[in-house]
């Protein structure tokens, strides 16, 4: 096994080569006109695979390299699938060289993960739907680490990462001056301050106050209890750890979560997955847990929804997605407000 090695350096030229299984270059490697300023970088590479007393030295070289633009990268495939591994400076720098890898590069994996100066790896799946650079970009989003930075490809402004002033500093691109750096924050913090205005989440109680609930009853359906690794459809179990999930109805993803260890993972007729506290499965629900559980026969109040699609901010604290022809169900107590898309509601709810 060998792998596909690439450099690009910070005019977008890039220099692809092959190598065997212990790194060594393969003769006649197809080279593409290449800046000469990190040539040593290629020679020092088969020492830094072969040679360990070479490494430091190789990394302090790459190191400066990366400072200065560069990324370097390697396709290469394991046991968890083919994956194509990212060297920049940081993930603003990755996200504008993404669109000069080559297309067969990008095509021959199914991964990508990003390691950045300060090793703050990013490692997202690549679905060759789209661009590798919009891949990124919907996972972050996915992640929730937005508002931004951002990239430009073919004018698109992209949302890309970050949180704050903080985290723009952090992201500014090396070497500007003075003069420079507060030009770019400057910029970056108004294109934040656009996006926020453009995608912040809709005020779901003021939409809510102009739409008609109903009490409906839920579908007397039993959900059995199994343990994390055998949830399928009507099932139920204890989180036995804490972890992200994502509830994907039949339409899409709908929203994200977090499970704590001892909450309720439930997994719906569509297979989507949501979170409970066990004290509020208790009131939702009859049963013991651990046992079959049964929804609760008081009815909820339920409004269905013929706007345009938005998100709005769930009881949990997470974006929730809700699409026309879906319902609004009101907690219990009127602390909030949920989304059940259309499908899955005719298939739990008394229609």
């Amino acid at each position: 096994m060998g792998f596909t090695k690439f450099l690009i350096s910070p005019s977008r030229k890039i220099k692809i080569w092959q190598t065997d299984a212990s790194g060594n270059p393969h003769h006649g490697p197809v080279l593409v006109a290449l800046d000469k300023k990190y040539q040593d970088l290629y020679d020092k590479d088969k020492a830094h695979l072969t040679d360990a007393a070479n490494r430091s030295g190789y990394s302090e070289s790459l190191n400066a390299a990366i400072q200065d633009g560069w990324v370097r990268g390697r396709v290469w495939s394991g046991s968890g699938g083919t994956e194509l591994f990212i060297q920049a400076r940081d993930i603003t720098h990755a996200s504008q060289t993404l669109p000069a890898i080559p297309e067969n590069l990008v095509n021959n994996a199914d991964q990508c993960v990003i390691e950045t100066l300060d090793k703050k790896n990013l490692h997202f799946p690549i679905s060759h739907e789209d661009s590798l650079l919009e891949d990124m970009t919907s996972y972050i989003v996915r992640k929730r680490a937005a508002p931004l930075v951002y990239a430009k490809k073919d004018s698109i402004i992209r949302r890309i990462s970050a949180r704050d002033n903080a985290f723009i500093k952090e992201q500014m691109p090396w070497g500007l001056s003075s003069s420079e750096q507060e030009e770019w924050t400057q910029t970056h913090r108004e294109a934040i301050e656009r996006a926020d205005a453009e995608q912040s989440p809709a005020d779901i109680k003021q939409i809510a106050s102009q739409m008609k609930f109903i009490p409906i009853k839920k579908k007397a359906i039993n959900y059995a209890f199994v343990q994390p690794d055998a949830l399928r459809p009507l099932t139920y179990c204890v989180s036995k750890e804490r972890s992200t999930i994502e509830t994907h109805t039949a339409d899409g993803k709908e929203t994200t979560n977090t499970a704590e260890i001892g909450d309720i993972i439930f997994s719906g007729p569509s297979g989507e997955r949501y979170v409970l506290k066990p004290a509020k499965v208790q009131k939702l629900y009859t049963g013991t847990i651990g046992a079959a559980l049964t929804p609760e026969q008081t009815p909820r109040q339920v409004a269905r929804y013929d706007g345009q699609e938005m998100s709005f901010v769930a009881p949990w604290g997470e974006n929730m997605v809700i699409k026309p022809g879906d319902y609004l169900v009101r907690e219990q107590d009127g602390s909030g407000y949920y989304r059940i898309a259309k499908k899955e509601f005719e298939q739990t709810y008394q229609v």
